[in-house]
């Protein structure tokens, strides 16, 4: 997992060298694909640029600063604020319960429908076929085997035998 987040940290920063405020490179990139249709675009000037430039370092800062509070602090101070959030710490803590959701409602059914398909489909009825028709040919190979016995004159005689065969149904029914 670290390689492909490597390539991906080192694509972005080479995007944001590349498309900086003082040279945009990227900006209209994609502007030929989108020939013809009409697109809102956010107001220009330096205005807007500073204030996303500033909620984009604030939000940074605040993340350092939670993280400073956390583990800068002895342990009790963390504790305290957990606990004054009550019961919804616990509920953040655990992601508001997406997985459990998720677990109980797609995991827990596809996995006992994967099982009855897997025990009472695929055993009994596909693999049952196919080892069934497997067996038809062994044994058809195994019956089959004492009529081919590498001897010229049993072929031979098989021949003989088939010919008079066909000469005496001709004789019997007729050529009709």
């Amino acid at each position: 997992m670290t390689a492909p987040l490597v390539v991906l940290a080192v694509l972005s920063v080479g995007g944001g060298l590349i498309n900086t405020p003082f040279r945009l490179g990227l900006e209209h990139f994609l502007e030929p694909a989108f020939e013809g249709i009409s697109m809102a675009h956010p107001p220009e000037g330096i205005g807007m640029f500073l204030l996303l430039a500033a909620i984009s370092v604030g939000a940074g800062l605040v993340g350092i600063a939670m993280g400073g509070f956390i583990y800068t602090r002895p342990r009790e101070v963390w504790t305290n604020f957990q606990t004054g959030f009550g019961r919804l710490w616990d509920l953040w803590a655990s992601a508001y319960r997406v997985d459990d959701l998720y677990g109980a409602g797609l995991v827990v059914p596809g996995r006992k429908i994967s099982e009855a398909l897997a025990f009472r489909v695929d055993l009994p009825v596909i693999d049952g076929l196919v080892n069934g028709i497997g067996r038809v040919f062994k044994e058809t190979g195994a019956r089959s085997r004492m009529i081919q016995t590498g001897y010229v004159r049993n072929y031979g005689a098989a021949f003989v035998a088939g010919l008079l065969l066909v000469i005496i149904w001709l004789l019997t029914v007729g050529g009709a």
